[in-house]
């Protein structure tokens, strides 16, 4: 029985059905989707999704996977279906949580930075999120605050 990824992944990679996915591909879309769930829950946490939010998103997404546009909006309808869907974020976290290594997800939470100060503020919320993200990832708390150093520096906040 699929559990919530295998679902998406399925939902996603029917868009393309010649593709045959590999264990390792399997993992890889899992940590896709994973990161792009994580990225609109973050997004929608202050109660506004911004444009330049949804165009970070892409642009982190794009840079995991070769996707096309066209199949880019079918990626981030599934995405967004599964974010607003109001997941779990525990039980979310608890099924990839055992596929990524350290620097997977602290990599995530740096993006998960970058999507909440897209618009240079950090609202609350957002705040609270990421860190609850981060907990869940089973990240030291040091792993945390420095990844939102590292990304207010970069976007020279």
């Amino acid at each position: 029985m699929l559990g919530l990824l295998g679902k998406l992944r399925e939902k996603i990679i029917g868009v393309n059905v010649q593709k045959e996915l590999t264990q390792e591909r399997s993992s890889c879309v899992d940590n896709y989707i994973a990161l792009g769930v994580l990225l609109w829950a973050v997004a929608e946490a202050d109660g506004k999704f911004l444009a330049q939010e949804k165009e970070q998103i892409t642009e982190v997404l794009k840079k995991y996977d070769d996707v096309s546009d066209e199949d880019m909006s079918i990626v981030l309808r599934t995405i967004e279906e599964a974010a607003t869907s109001r997941i779990d974020l525990f039980s979310f976290t608890k099924e990839v949580n055992e596929s990524m290594d350290r620097d997977c997800k602290v990599d995530i939470v740096m993006h998960l930075f970058r999507v909440a100060f897209v618009d240079r503020d950090l609202d609350e919320t957002e705040h609270e999120t990421i860190r609850q993200i981060s907990t869940l990832l089973k990240l030291d708390h040091q792993d945390f605050i420095e990844s939102k150093l590292k990304v207010k520096e970069e976007m020279g906040l």
